[in-house]
């Protein structure tokens, strides 16, 4: 490290590396108070590098023909978790028939536009503590119907609400409104009714 204030390093590199000497010499970082400010300094050629693009600005920047965009994945999941000490989730064939009727590859497609990998467990796919032998959860419409029968959840009439199978409220992260919502239209093809608060 050079140089370093709270917005900004310089970096140099060492001349003495055991691999050789690095073919950059040095590397500027800068921080930006939004993203629209670090796009700013992309196209007025202040910047070559800009990390940590939102999905949301992808199809902006792709349109750009000056820009290269890469992307890769990130070992982070996404988990819809259920309080099974509510009412509506004690049972295990309630939460089985959630399970399965969460169509994980169509929801990589619409809420992350295919940048990402269905999930199989809370842990990466990727991560060395992963268990491929636990199998993937099998999306089938019917096999949740069924579980939900099963469960003697029928379509019950709300007021001022959809007529629901089962009713319950999610806590979304603001950053996945795109996801949940993806995820509440699926749901309520099964006439299961999931209300986002952000």
């Amino acid at each position: 490290v050079e140089t370093q204030t709270a917005e900004s390093a310089t970096l140099r590199a060492f001349p003495q590396y055991y691999r050789g000497t690095p073919a950059i010499d040095r590397v500027e970082i800068a921080t930006y108070p939004d993203l629209r400010n670090a796009w700013s300094a992309l196209m007025r050629n202040e910047i070559d590098f800009l990390y940590e693009l939102s999905r949301e600005a992808r199809d902006f920047v792709e349109a750009e023909s000056s820009v290269q965009v890469s992307t890769f994945l990130r070992p982070y999941v996404i988990l819809l978790g259920f309080n099974p000490s509510r009412p509506q989730f004690r049972s295990a064939t309630v939460r089985r028939a959630l399970n399965v009727a969460v169509d994980r590859e169509r929801l990589v497609l619409e809420a992350l536009r295919g940048q990402g990998e269905a999930a199989t467990s809370h842990v990466w796919l990727r991560n060395w503590a992963f268990d491929p032998a636990a199998g993937r959860p099998v999306y089938s419409s019917s096999e949740a119907l069924r579980l939900l029968d099963e469960a003697n959840l029928r379509p019950q009439p709300g007021t001022g609400a959809m007529p629901a199978r089962l009713r319950f409220k999610v806590m979304v992260y603001a950053p996945l409104e795109r996801m949940a919502m993806a995820l509440q239209r699926q749901l309520a093809q099964l006439d299961i009714d999931m209300q986002i608060e952000i």
